[in-house]
């Protein structure tokens, strides 16, 4: 093997086994996280159900918020795991682009040296739609993984009109759902929100009040979520808010023209 070639699958080899750990991890950090969600809507219930007045209690606004902020967590290492899952897939691609042309150069020598061309032809073509075939399957899992993203869309709206009804007690910034984003500008941005804006647009891509969407996410509504939460919060809502905003000009200059 050429020494050039054998750097590259060395690397590419290297990165497949760091996708592989960050996929092991991925499920990790998702099976706490779901156990986490399980024992926060266990307090949840029993809040409800030993509280004289739900609505006043601080207890029980403590454990919704601890509720909300364990799905957060939930719906963070599903995307996590998604990613993972996306680029263990593409590093294992790579890896088989760099070595498939070389083990079938070896093939076709020794094929055509043993007197046997016709039979490994014949196997190449059924190696290579047995690719093609696992290509095709894993691609329409992807596109069938856009409906589960509409609806972690859905919830996170309803999740946001749940925490917002009061600001005061708000902990945590619900957290958009976030899928893989190949945009250069987003890979290269500072946020403190997983979704880019490309995640946080197609959140409200279907949207048909974005004039009362950039309200309700502007910072300054969330002036009474306490101190030492304020700032983070602040921060991830100038994030979704500032898409929004640049939807919502779009929108108006659409209309004017």
């Amino acid at each position: 093997m050429p020494e050039h070639i054998q750097l590259l699958v060395t690397r590419a080899e290297a990165r497949l086994r760091q996708a592989a750990k960050r996929r092991t991890e991925a499920k990790a950090v998702l099976t706490t996280a779901i156990n986490s969600l399980f024992a926060a809507q266990d307090i949840l219930e029993d809040m409800m159900v030993t509280s004289e007045d739900p609505n006043q209690t601080t207890a029980l606004r403590a454990a919704q918020t601890y509720c909300q902020a364990a799905g957060t967590l939930v719906a963070e290492s599903e995307t996590k795991l998604r990613n993972a899952e996306d680029e263990d897939e593409a590093a294992r691609a790579h890896l088989y682009s760099l070595l498939a042309p070389l083990r079938e150069l070896q093939e076709e020598r020794q094929a055509a040296k043993d007197g046997q061309w016709e039979e490994w032809k014949r196997k190449k073509q059924e190696a290579d739609r047995h690719e093609q075939s696992r290509l095709n399957a894993t691609r329409s899992q992807r596109r069938e993984r856009k409906p589960e993203f509409t609806a972690q869309i859905a919830q996170w709206h309803q999740a946001c009109e749940i925490a917002f009804q009061d600001k005061s007690s708000l902990r945590i910034f619900p957290a958009p759902p976030a899928e893989l984003c190949n945009d250069i500008s987003c890979k290269k941005e500072t946020r403190s929100l997983a979704a880019c804006k490309c995640n946080i647009q197609k959140a409200f891509t279907s949207s048909t009040s974005l004039k009362t969407d950039r309200l309700r996410f502007h910072p300054d509504t969330f002036s009474k979520v306490a101190d030492q939460y304020r700032n983070a919060v602040q921060q991830a809502a100038k994030e979704v808010f500032v898409v929004v905003e640049r939807m919502h000009q779009d929108q108006l200059r659409e209309r004017g023209g």
